[in-house]
């Protein structure tokens, strides 16, 4: 079975938000988010690819979470898989899945230009304690580097919250 194929199999019990970022010309099944790829790899330098990155996420979500709360509570993952999946075929996307797309494409670049006045911030967590301490010389060891469960992650923090970011170094 193939890995696409192993998605959509879960996402009949599972909550996914499926998006194919396969190259816009390319063949295959599911045909790709030609949208969702262009925006993501339009990128011309790492700090322009991590905000459209956390844009695209942010507008994801959002209007995912639109979508869901119109939904009867039951079964939603079937439910979103449908919605998502209809009018699927090899030469293309739904209506509905385009205009999806289209819309996170469309509101990521607002939310990108309020993005900026973010900086990428490192934090050292260990994930099986929900903690994370910002990345710092002093701070970094608090999470042992030997740690199986120890994950690094880069978060966009506004320039605006530095200050208490500093403080609590």
């Amino acid at each position: 079975m193939g890995k696409s194929r192993v998605v959509d199999q879960m996402a009949r019990t599972h909550f996914v938000i499926p998006v194919n970022l396969r190259e816009p010309r390319s063949s295959g099944y599911p045909p790709p988010d030609k949208l969702a790829h262009e925006y993501l790899v339009g990128s011309h330098s790492q700090e322009v690819a991590f905000l459209r990155s956390c844009s695209f996420l942010h507008e994801l979500f959002l209007r995912t979470t639109n979508i869901v709360k119109q939904m009867d509570k039951h079964n939603i993952a079937h439910q979103f898989r449908q919605t998502m999946n209809d009018g699927m075929t090899h030469g293309g996307h739904s209506k509905s899945r385009k205009t999806f797309y289209k819309d996170i494409d469309k509101d990521s670049t607002g939310t990108n230009q309020r993005m900026s006045n973010c900086v990428p911030m490192t934090f050292h967590c260990v994930l099986s304690s929900r903690s994370c301490v910002k990345s710092s010389k002093s701070r970094r060891n608090q999470v042992p580097k030997k740690n199986p469960n120890r994950r690094e992650i880069t978060l966009p923090v506004p320039k605006s919250s530095l200050h208490l970011m500093r403080s609590t170094a």
